[in-house]
């Protein structure tokens, strides 16, 4: 899976938007704000329609008599965070498929997470890092992210080591196992490899192919800083929300601008279930769970 920066980027608009319509109850507002971090992992990782409304349910029933140290809130975190996962899975693979029919022609269903990445993932990503979070100086991502040097593989492997072997151990199955080899079993089984090549990210970050930009951005209108919704996810941001901008009908022609509408109206479905308004039923249809992405 390549585009981690855009998973997190459409994740964190969503939730701005979603803060700034007033419609969230008081749980979804915490875990939006106070655990932001485990919103952007849930945003990356794969596999969430599995486990989506389960998880929502089980943080609904318990979160009146949640207590410290049951992880509860970071949960709810995660599951939110899933959603802006799933609005861009749902507006970009079939621009990747569009864009890039060469990478994805072997695969019938166009779904190469198991492989390696196309070139407009990557350039999809290398967008967002300079348009949203300028490079490194704004939000989560440090500014030497996609700084390409001799020792990347090396600090890529330690890292996601650490990673992986610290979500490994956050696990309830793992951690009741006492065997050493089953605990390894179970851990091989849960593992989701890197499949990105961090000097490709790097090199079109810095050098970037004009042809591939052209390709993979302007044609296929990928991001588009002028969209209404794009405007008003930037001047909240900032602290300032455009007055002139109403969070319900904002909209964009954008791919991204429509990504983080859809993502944005998840989060409220989702808010919805969690208030009882609504059945899973209505619920799985809202958030077009098991639906391929078309």
């Amino acid at each position: 899976m390549s585009e981690h920066i855009t998973h997190v980027a459409v994740a964190e608009d969503c939730a701005r938007l979603a803060l700034h319509s007033g419609k969230l109850c008081e749980a979804f507002q915490l875990c939006l704000t106070t655990h932001i971090d485990f919103v952007r992992l849930g945003s990356f990782t794969r596999g969430g329609d599995q486990v989506t409304v389960k998880l929502l349910r089980q943080c609904r029933e318990l979160w009146p008599s949640r207590k410290a140290g049951d992880w509860l809130e970071q949960k709810l975190a995660f599951a939110l965070g899933w959603r802006g996962h799933n609005a861009a899975d749902r507006q970009f693979k079939p621009v990747y498929r569009e864009v890039e029919p060469e990478h994805y022609a072997g695969d019938s269903a166009g779904d190469p997470d198991v492989e390696s990445p196309g070139e407009s993932r990557i350039y999809h990503d290398t967008v967002l890092f300079r348009e949203i979070y300028q490079g490194g100086k704004l939000g989560a991502w440090p500014p030497g992210l996609l700084a390409y040097s001799l020792e990347a593989d090396a600090v890529e492997d330690l890292i996601g080591g650490l990673i992986q072997r610290s979500l490994f151990e956050l696990q309830s199955a793992i951690r009741r196992e006492a065997d050493p080899a089953r605990r390894l079993a179970l851990a091989a089984r849960r593992y989701q490899p890197f499949t990105v090549d961090i000097r490709r990210m790097a090199a079109a970050c810095h050098s970037p192919d004009p042809e591939k930009i052209r390709r993979f951005t302007l044609d296929s209108n990928f991001y588009d800083p002028k969209d209404p919704i794009i405007v008003l996810a930037r001047s909240i941001e900032k602290g300032r929300p455009d007055p002139r901008i109403d969070v319900d009908t904002a909209g964009g022609r954008s791919h991204y601008a429509q990504a983080i509408r859809k993502g944005y109206q998840y989060l409220l479905a989702s808010n919805e279930y969690f208030l009882r308004r609504i059945g899973e039923k209505e619920l799985e249809e809202r958030l077009d769970l098991a639906r391929p992405h078309v």
